[in-house]
């Protein structure tokens, strides 16, 4: 019987998410091409993994989520979801994962994402 080990499931599943970032990237060079551009190369790639990585937390784990997430995390900031409005809709157990962005905007208002990008202000890689 062939046993695999959670740390090889991890290693394949991380191998997977560096093999997606250059989709979400091409992604975000075409429909958030402004954003995108304010970032070198080597910036974009790191960001686009963490998004992959913060998303997965949260559940969200196809490839339009992990888009969006990436989107975000350009658009208003690598810590957007820390907002805790936010973190409360992304976090929200009784949706599952595919519903939890779409119920997510229903319970934010601008105020929560004007917050959300302050949170990019004092973002550490930031300073």
């Amino acid at each position: 019987m062939l046993i695999i080990r959670q740390s090889q499931l991890d290693t394949f599943q991380e191998e997977k998410d560096r093999q997606l970032i250059p989709a979400i990237i091409a992604f975000l060079e075409k429909n958030h091409a402004e954003s995108a551009a304010r970032h070198s190369s080597e910036e974009l790639n790191e960001l686009c993994a963490k998004a992959i990585e913060d998303s997965r937390f949260y559940g969200l784990t196809d490839i339009h989520s992990l888009m969006w997430f990436s989107a975000m995390a350009v658009e208003i900031g690598p810590q957007f979801h820390e907002q805790p409005a936010i973190n409360r809709g992304l976090s929200d157990t009784g949706q599952p994962p595919a519903k939890r962005i779409e119920a997510m905007f229903a319970g934010t208002t601008e105020k929560d994402w004007e917050d959300a990008r302050k949170l990019k202000a004092a973002a550490p890689e930031d300073k």
